[in-house]
């Protein structure tokens, strides 16, 4: 018989974190020229964190932490690759293998778990430590990915035969803690270094302010005149600064209330003094500031930047971000805290518009990516087109029938149709931007352009089963307008009624005459439909540049350019233009415009 043992020990994810104690007892013998294995004992040890030595019987003491349990494999082969033993007759990492592993080759167990080049570099990696062990960390190919640590340790037997013994660790676990611990200790180290430089300022103020009043108290029976300067700079100081100054007792009762309460709070100071603190402060805000402090026993530290809600009495709401530092007798008796109270609801308002323009910022520029694809798509579909059979008319010119050229023609002319309406888009949007748009204001009647785009889209309407109906009450539908812009705009809004509207319902026209804020007299005409509803938080948004409401998107085109264009034709004239759901679940389309220029 002959014994040989083995011991590996590896630190897969830090000495702090996890110790593998790995032990094996392989024993073989040899007969009639042929080698045989008997058994293969494997004992992982994985050591759990000592308990504290205590002499103290504190039921609840914290139970020691368990380091996590690795799943760990063994192997067994030769310079073949052929498996001599394994822990396990199918089973692999927690895998089930669907072959016998002893007598099976090193490939076909790992070209299962790895990608052919981490394979390889295992193949590399056994073939050059005939002497020495080596160590690989790799993942596994399977879903989700398995984090892999192969240690190999090559070893001869009396029989000269060179093997190699190989454990493989899934450490996914593991790693996934370590990452976890590591990001958490980073966001912990970063938060702890900006409290302390914030409440390093805070303290250094208030301990500077502290040792002055201190140092006034004690030179109070040396000289009357001396207090009385120094009593005149902190009144100074308090009434000068902007921030509101405070002390109370260590019943909680305010002992001192600089002049800055009636900016802050809405109260003179001597409605303050002997009330409690928490008195003024909203429930919601005074039960988070009495945990965080402490106004009996011995406080040993201050608070701060701890913010609070007030109503003042006209009704205003103000946040207050508070901050103070206990005070101590000259015997070292706690005898209250003394602190600063600022405004910060400014400061709040703009961080909430600061984060609403970051989100109009990301939402223009997502607007705009998908511009640029649609766009993209927009010109070359039509231009491939136009290209494509004048080329190939080229090619025919000779042979082509006067039908086939005919065909070929129209297709040209088809997609340069279809281009024309996107390059007039660009250009009116490039003009009315850049301020070069003119316009020739006239007083015309609104149902003369409205009645001819209607001539225009009646053909599409009437596929759909579409009704196009007025409902004039006797208004008069005279306005001053500039007659091509106007007739853009309705274009382009009774052409998306009528492309999102439901088959078989009603496209409704209305008009009302009513008056600005200046009393100025606007025909507000209304254009509404039944079909696909937009959203009411993109009841605005669908005018700005490039946007087209979610609903909308139908994947075949469009630029998002015709309501912008819209919006900014209807302001050059003195009008709104806005959108609104109806009472019958209708959309609705409305724009107003001058009766008089």
């Amino acid at each position: 018989m002959i014994k040989e043992r083995f011991e590996v020990f590896t630190s897969a994810l830090g000495s702090k974190i996890l110790n593998i104690s790995i032990s094996l007892t392989l024993t073989h013998q040899q007969r009639d020229n042929r080698q045989t294995f008997n058994s293969l004992e494997l004992n992982i040890c994985q050591p759990t964190m000592s308990k504290p030595t205590s002499t103290s019987k504190d039921a609840s003491a914290p139970a020691p932490v368990r380091s996590p349990t690795i799943p760990v494999d063994a192997l067994v082969v030769d310079s073949q690759g052929r498996i001599h033993f394994a822990a396990s007759d199918y089973n692999f990492l927690g895998k089930t293998l669907p072959f016998h592993i002893i007598g099976a080759n090193l490939s076909d167990i790992f070209t299962i778990l790895l990608t052919p080049v981490d394979y390889q570099k295992l193949c590399v990696c056994i073939a050059k430590s005939k002497t020495g062990s080596f160590s690989l960390s790799i993942g596994s190919t399977e879903t989700p990915s398995r984090s892999l640590s192969i240690i190999g340790h090559p070893f001869s037997s009396n029989d000269l035969v060179q093997r190699w013994l190989l454990i493989t660790q899934d450490i996914t676990t593991c790693q996934a803690m370590i990452d976890i611990i590591s990001t958490l200790e980073t966001t912990l180290e970063n938060i702890r270094q900006t409290e302390k430089s914030e409440l390093d300022k805070m303290t250094k103020s208030l301990i500077d302010t502290n040792v002055a009043l201190r140092k006034e108290v004690r030179d109070r029976q040396n000289t009357f005149e001396k207090l009385s300067v120094s009593e005149a700079r902190f009144r100074d100081l308090t009434e000068t600064t902007s921030d509101f100054i405070w002390e109370i007792n260590n019943a909680g009762n305010y002992t001192y209330a600089s002049p800055k309460s009636v900016k802050l709070l809405g109260l003179e100071p001597l409605e303050l003094l002997g009330t409690p603190l928490f008195l003024f402060r909203k429930i919601a805000s005074t039960s988070e500031f009495i945990k965080n402090i402490e106004l009996r026993g011995q406080p040993q530290h201050g608070f701060s930047k701890m913010e609070y809600s007030h109503t003042r009495q006209d009704g205003l709401e103000v946040t207050v971000e508070s901050s103070g530092e206990p005070i101590f007798s000259k015997h070292n008796k706690f005898i209250g805290f003394r602190g600063i109270d600022r405004d910060v609801t400014e400061r709040r308002i703009y961080e909430t518009k600061l984060k609403h323009a970051k989100e109009m910022a990301e939402s223009a520029n997502l607007a705009k990516s998908e511009f640029l694809a649609n766009m993209s798509h927009e010109l070359r579909t039509p231009l491939h087109a136009i290209l494509s059979f004048a080329k190939y008319g080229e090619k025919r010119i000779e042979s082509a029938s006067r039908k086939e050229l005919f065909r070929f023609f129209s297709q040209i002319a088809s997609s340069g149709q279809r281009l024309l309406p996107l390059i007039d888009s660009l250009l009116d949007l490039a003009k009315l931007e850049s301020g070069k748009m003119t316009y020739d204001f006239q007083y015309l009647d609104i149902m003369v352009e409205i009645r001819s785009a209607i001539h225009e889209i009646t053909p599409l309407a009437e596929k759909k089963g579409l009704s196009i109906t007025f409902d004039l009450d006797n208004i008069a539908t005279v306005a001053c307008f500039d007659q091509a812009a106007i007739a853009q705009v309705i274009r382009n809004l009774l052409a998306n009624g009528v492309k999102f509207s439901n088959q078989q319902t009603p496209i409704t026209i209305s008009f009302k005459i009513q008056e600005d804020l200046n009393q100025k007299s606007l025909l507000k005409t209304t254009i509404s439909n039944f079909g696909v509803a937009i959203p009411a938080i993109e009841l605005g948004t669908i005018f700005d540049k490039f946007a087209q409401s979610t609903k909308t998107k139908t994947g075949a085109g469009g630029t998002g350019l015709g309501l912008s264009i819209c919006k900014q034709i209807i302001e050059d004239h003195g009008g709104t233009i806005w959108a609104s759901h109806g009472e019958n679940g209708d959309t609705q389309f409305h724009f107003t415009l001058p009766i008089q220029r």
